[in-house]
């Protein structure tokens, strides 16, 4: 093909009701999950999610996807580099907010409001390593050396990948 002869089936976008029950199934618990996990479920602040950018993020967690098969022979990527698409997504997009329901900001809250999606990305990587390897406790400081970077680093994708999917190659 090489760019000269485009072949006639191109990547076609599925249906937002595919989109939507990702969402449902997926982030929805999970969102649930971290409020009242790493957010003891606190009553001066409430979580609101951008459903158009969940459906942005499983977009183009789709086309990736499709790209690991494409461009990898066939590959289909593993649970492990899955979330780390996830995570990185969700972090470069930012679909959470937090609103303050109370009066005024305390530094803890005004920190928690900067960071919440870098802290769901954290969330999300130790729920799934943790359930994914039954026994497994992932130290504080990994968590918040990864928090961190999220933050402040620039990762890509595949280093996200390196940062997560070690874990499947090193934990057999």
């Amino acid at each position: 093909m090489n760019g000269t002869d485009f072949p006639q089936d191109f990547y076609k976008k599925p249906p937002k009701s595919k989109a939507y029950k990702m969402i449902g199934q997926f982030f929805k618990p999970l969102l649930e999950h971290f409020y009242n996990d790493v957010l003891k479920a606190r009553q001066d602040i409430k979580i609101e999610a951008n459903p158009e950018t969940f459906i942005d993020i499983f977009l183009r967690y789709d086309e990736r996807i499709l790209y690991f098969y494409i461009f990898h022979q066939g590959m289909e990527p593993n649970q492990h580099k899955r979330l780390a698409l996830l995570v990185f997504w969700i972090v470069k997009l930012k679909p959470l907010k937090i609103r303050v329901l109370s009066n005024g900001y305390s530094k803890e809250t005004s920190h928690l409001e900067s960071t919440i999606n870098e802290s769901f990305g954290v969330y999300m990587v130790r729920a799934f390593l943790e359930s994914f390897y039954k026994g497994l406790k992932l130290p504080e400081t990994y968590l918040e050396e990864l928090q961190y970077s999220l933050r402040y680093r620039d990762l890509s994708k595949e280093s996200l990948y390196l940062c997560i999917d070690q874990f499947y190659h090193f934990m057999k």
